[in-house]
């Protein structure tokens, strides 16, 4: 079972952010019955890639016995600097991280929308 704060892996690429099968994120929020999540992507230094509403067929717990690796990371060339939020109609703009907020009142994955800005 998955679970907030869980490291997670990939399973698909996801072009539009740079993210590639076998990147490593950590679960932000669980929706009710752990079918789908908000999934927040870092760079080394903590800096936010990218943070994505998926299911459970799109991630998969990452295990003790695996080992993380390094590549470069850029979107159309640069890092995004702020990402919106909306959360059930209610509107997050920061920089990253933004781990740091819930999801309150989110019911399910279509509650919450983002987009870098």
């Amino acid at each position: 079972m998955i679970n907030e704060l869980d490291l997670v892996v990939l399973t698909r690429d996801h072009d539009e952010y740079g993210l590639r099968s076998g990147d490593v994120g950590t679960v932000i929020h669980c929706y009710k019955g752990n079918k789908s999540f908000e999934i927040e992507f870092v760079t080394a230094e903590g800096r936010t890639v990218a943070v994505l509403s998926l299911t459970e067929s799109d991630v998969r717990p990452f295990e003790q016995s695996e080992i993380l690796h390094v590549r470069d990371i850029t979107v159309h060339g640069k890092m995004p600097l702020k990402i919106r939020l909306i959360v059930s109609g209610q509107t997050f703009t920061g920089l990253p991280p933004l781990h740091t907020q819930r999801f309150k009142g989110a019911k399910s994955k279509s509650d919450v929308k983002h987009r870098f800005i």
